[in-house]
């Protein structure tokens, strides 16, 4: 039943951190890893089994399909036959052990939080992290683990973008206290064959190759706003403007506003923003708070909004009024089907082509969300398609964009 694992490996096994993010190369070994450091756990753990929320260990992946693959199958053919198993539940993917008094191992998908929520988790294994829906972590895996007074955590996955909510998790790992950040490529495992590495590195784009084999946080392949030139498009003099504008992209966990100044000559430049950092939902009122700073503070003359929640528009123009702040009495609802995600995305694109849109330079943030914004893969080819990867930070690329295609498309909007 031994599972033996390399030095790199072995080294962040024995690292006593509770919460261990790994971004690493494909073919580093994060498998053998997972499944070693989730039955050593288990089988380790000393404590009293509550007998009506029984603590429980989850191998998980974005779906269960995925999970079936990397955990089910990989457990099954190291465990099915093992003296330390008492059951294998084949329906429910649940491993339980011989020994009194040791958490259960489940594998799970993360594709709904039917199959996840209610457990009493002390460990949680949640590998190719960098697809995994951020809602399902933060609402139901968090909670869970945070029922018990130790756990063990062990995050897993391969570079998205410096925007991206894996991104986000490796900062995270760097800074906070009892949290460890390994980054591993590909070569430091001894036992994947060098002549694929060399072939891999002949054959794929240099960006693909950096990401998929050295870990590396470049911008991956696929990049949205691909005209986005940082040494053209990044500004520290701000001109002055005709009128500015306030980008919104609702929502209760993750709402971004963007500030936009359009000069006489039809140029737009994004002077400051705001997104919520904290990861928890917050009230209507704190994002009215925050645009109404933004309006005093710069002057705005309308802001925008998408249509999907129609009450938040009537919300601001009664905050509007009540301030008597003209930028949000005249909120106005935008489209999201017209002209649509990717063709605004293109029309954002273009103004960077025709050098009409830019971006100042102390937002650094707001510039690594959009450098780093990209297509989807293909699950199947891994070819790049034109659709918007998931688990992006691009609620102030989205912010921006209702405001720009909105003028941009509709004419004499920009000052009335």
């Amino acid at each position: 039943m031994l599972l033996s694992l390399h030095p790199s490996q072995l080294k962040i096994f024995n690292d006593p951190a509770s919460v261990k993010v790994i971004c690493s190369g494909r073919g580093f070994g994060k498998t053998v890893l997972t499944l070693s450091s989730a039955i050593s756990y288990c089988l380790s753990w000393k404590g009293t089994i509550n007998p009506l929320a029984p603590q429980t260990a989850v191998l998980a992946a974005p779906t269960m399909k995925m999970a079936r693959s990397l955990h089910w199958i990989p457990l099954l053919n190291v465990l099915e036959d093992s003296p330390l198993v008492s059951d294998i539940n084949k329906t429910d993917f649940r491993i339980k052990w011989k020994a009194k008094n040791k958490p259960d191992l489940v594998v799970r998908g993360m594709e709904g939080p039917e199959k996840l929520r209610g457990l009493n988790l002390i460990y949680a294994s949640l590998d190719e992290f960098q697809d995994a829906p951020p809602v399902i972590i933060d609402d139901i895996i968090w909670p869970a683990l945070a029922r018990n007074h130790s756990y063990q955590v062990l995050i897993t996955g391969t570079p998205d973008g410096q925007g991206s909510y894996f991104h986000s998790f490796c900062e995270k790992a760097n800074s906070l206290k009892d949290w460890v950040y390994f980054n591993e490529p590909t070569k430091n495992n001894p036992f994947f064959p060098v002549k694929e590495l060399i072939k891999a590195r002949k054959v794929l784009p240099p960006t693909t190759y950096a990401v998929e084999f050295q870990a590396s946080w470049v911008t991956p392949a696929g990049q949205i706003y691909d005209q986005f030139d940082k040494s053209k498009h990044v500004v520290k003099p701000i001109p002055q403007f005709q009128h500015t504008y306030i980008g919104c992209d609702w929502g209760s966990t993750n709402p971004a506003l963007v500030v936009i100044g359009l000069t006489k000559d039809l140029k737009y430049y994004i002077i400051d923003y705001w997104w919520n950092k904290s990861g928890v939902p917050i009230p209507i009122e704190d994002l009215v708070n925050e645009a109404a700073r933004l309006a005093g503070k710069y002057n705005v003359w309308k802001t925008f909004g998408p249509d999907d929640m129609p009450s938040n528009v009537t919300t601001f123009k009664r905050a509007g009024a009540k301030l008597k702040i003209k930028g949000l009495f005249q909120t106005e609802q935008v489209s999201r089907t017209k002209p649509g995600l990717m063709p605004g995305n293109a029309i954002v694109n273009n103004l960077f082509y025709n050098d009409r849109l830019f971006i100042s330079a102390h937002l650094t943030d707001l510039i690594d969300d959009f450098h780093s914004y990209h297509r989807a893969k293909d699950s199947f080819t891994g070819a790049t398609i034109d659709k918007e990867a998931p688990n992006q930070r691009q609620h102030s690329c989205s912010a921006a964009r209702y405001c720009l295609t909105t003028i941009e498309t509709h004419d004499n909007l920009a000052y009335k």
